[in-house]
């Protein structure tokens, strides 16, 4: 399993996650992009409620795959990671007199070492712009 297109294969069953999650919104947005039917998709409504779940499943052969995080498959045993997508998070405050005491606070907080050490400690993520503003208005 190398791309979203292998999914559409009869002998991939795959474990889903619940509406509204962030790898059900990534998988369903993939599967439009590359137009591939919710009905081709074995296992599409297997849902599970958290990436330890999606692991867990996958070892114990209740599905061949499933949308999750690094660090639940280095969490379960037997399971192997092929990452297809990097996500990018973004933290959105408004920017207002209240609130730039807060701000503040935040961005010491997103660069200091502590927290960039507590983040590298999890795995699987990239910190290279961790505390930077992207956009200001």
């Amino acid at each position: 399993i190398k791309h979203w297109e292998d999914l559409r294969r009869k002998d991939i069953k795959i474990v889903n996650r619940e509406k509204g999650s962030g790898a059900r919104v990534l998988l369903d947005e993939s599967l439009r992009k590359y137009r591939i039917p919710i009905s081709e998709i074995n296992g599409y409504d297997n849902e599970v409620t958290n990436h330890v779940s999606v692991a867990s499943a996958v070892a114990k052969g209740d599905a061949d795959v499933g949308v999750g995080i690094e660090k639940a498959a280095d969490l379960v045993k037997d399971v192997d990671f092929i990452p297809l997508v990097n996500e990018r998070y973004d933290l959105v405050i408004l920017k207002n007199d209240e609130n730039r005491e807060l701000i503040s606070q935040v961005l010491q907080i997103l660069r200091s070492d502590n927290f960039k050490n507590d983040l590298k400690a999890l795995g699987g993520y990239d910190l290279s712009q961790t505390g930077q503003v992207v956009y200001e208005n």
